[in-house]
């Protein structure tokens, strides 16, 4: 029988990204195995993947943050120019482009990183208990 301090060590592992061929090398663990356990810990491996992209989020705001900036600057200022402007005129198509992509821009860099509770939903449509997800927010 695997140890708790294996399945642990499993999980960080996944967490990390690490694929099943090279964390069966490392805890010497049949892939089979490994597959059961990322069903049976998904929660568990998505929980700690959230906290380690929190911390990285965290020790490179300031990058990330100055980016977010600049986007939201440029889209600010495509707006502003937006309402000023003709629709007769041909750049109108470009500056909706550049608002367009500026919201791709901050999407992407925000993410959609989820979170996965200890708390449980009760979906009435279809009466199941539906895990409770908490998403970092998309602060747009």
């Amino acid at each position: 029988m695997k140890t708790q301090n294996e399945k642990k060590r499993f999980v960080e592992l996944r967490a990390k990204g690490l694929s099943y061929d090279k964390i069966s090398k490392e805890l010497g663990i049949s892939k089979p195995t490994l597959i059961k356990w990322n069903d049976e810990l998904k929660n568990e491996i998505a929980n700690i993947r959230y906290f380690e992209f929190e911390s990285i989020i965290a020790e490179y705001s300031l990058s990330k943050r100055s980016r977010l900036e600049s986007f939201s600057i440029i889209l600010s200022k495509a707006l502003e120019e937006l309402k000023e402007r003709s629709f007769d005129e041909i750049n109108v198509k470009d500056l909706v482009n550049i608002i367009f992509q500026m919201n791709q821009k901050i999407q992407t860099e925000v993410g959609n990183l989820k979170f996965h509770t200890d708390e449980y939903d009760i979906d009435d449509n279809i009466k199941l208990n539906v895990l409770k997800e908490k998403t970092l927010p998309f602060v747009y």
